[in-house]
């Protein structure tokens, strides 16, 4: 469990009117976007999905988006290095807000990490790319060891 959440002063703050302009907080988020970023949203079932999710977060008083930015920037508890189980970071090139490089370090620290670099995604990637995260999800078995197929 992270330690950490957005202190309750700011909640408020950072989520007044948000049910009434989720969707205009995406389109204005959209507008920094990738083409293939903004593809994901066109598909109304995935931008909802995300709309309730914000909202959600924000009517339990925990803005998860702003959240995520402060659990990235504190301390998690253990060491990238310890982790030995075989990892993938996947990360979209095109991604407005998150520096690939961060990804590229983070697997470095990793002794089984790889970097999947994904050259035509952003920061959706997990909607872009969906089929191929699978395909390495359905590569592994329970250890984390690659099957034979």
């Amino acid at each position: 469990m992270v330690p950490w959440k957005v202190p309750t002063k700011y909640d408020r703050l950072l989520t007044k009117n948000l049910a009434s302009r989720v969707h205009q907080y995406f389109n204005d988020t959209l507008q920094h976007m990738p083409q293939v970023d903004k593809q994901v949203f066109a598909d109304t079932r995935i931008r909802q999905n995300e709309a309730n999710a914000v909202l959600e977060g924000a009517v339990n008083g925990n803005p998860s988006f702003i959240n995520e930015l402060f659990i990235a920037s504190t301390e998690w508890g253990f060491d990238l290095k310890d982790i030995n189980t075989p990892i993938s970071f996947w990360h979209g090139k095109l991604d407005p807000y998150v520096n690939w490089k961060a990804s590229e370090k983070m697997a470095a620290q990793c002794p089984n990490a790889k970097l999947q670099l994904v050259e035509d995604a952003g920061q959706f990637l997990i909607y872009s790319h969906w089929a191929q995260l699978l395909d390495e999800v359905v590569g592994l078995d329970a250890s984390g060891l690659r099957w034979d197929i």
